[in-house]
């Protein structure tokens, strides 16, 4: 049989039959969250069944130890790191709100890169850091929070101890 009397799906797939299969899981699935989202919006729901929201950093995969003996090499004060942290969020963090600013070792344990035996090195890693913590700032709603305006949350911004530099920003809360 030459290639040209074969239909050119079959052709490319090795002459296998094609079902709905595939196509029909698919959708399901896409019903099945979406009827999750309709029905966790329509009971007040701000997330999906089963997945309780956190309520610490470390349940969002940062590890936390105090500064000890490296605190003595922070360059930036408290204030210096309030202000910089400040200026970062773009003026969401209210001064008259209460804040927080923890000189903390930090380690990030979600971002980072493999090595070639497959031990994960985070690209944060015990690092000197100011975590300034504004309370109460207005962020935007993305999920199953419903429209309307920002929620109130926390606001975590992280400032490198020694140069100054804001490395990240979160809100979980």
């Amino acid at each position: 049989m030459s290639t040209e009397s074969i239909p050119v799906g079959e052709r490319l797939l090795g002459a296998r039959r094609h079902t709905l299969g595939w196509p029909l899981a698919v959708a399901a699935m896409a019903a099945l969250v979406t009827g999750a989202v309709v029905w966790a919006t329509a009971v007040g729901q701000t997330r999906l069944p089963g997945y309780p929201e956190p309520t610490t950093l470390a349940e969002v995969g940062f590890r936390i130890e105090p500064a000890g003996e490296r605190a003595t090499v922070a360059t930036i004060s408290e204030a210096e790191a309030i202000a910089r942290a400040d200026a970062a969020a773009g003026g969401l963090g209210d001064p008259r709100k209460p804040l927080s600013a923890q000189l903390v070792l930090l380690t990030d344990e979600h971002y980072g890169t493999f090595d070639a035996k497959g031990t994960f090195h985070p690209t944060i890693d015990r690092q000197l850091v100011w975590l300034v913590r504004f309370s109460g700032t207005p962020q935007p709603c993305y999920g199953l929070c419903g429209p309307g305006d920002p929620v109130a949350t926390e606001l975590n911004v992280v400032v490198d101890a020694v140069s100054g530099d804001v490395l990240l920003m979160t809100s979980f809360r």
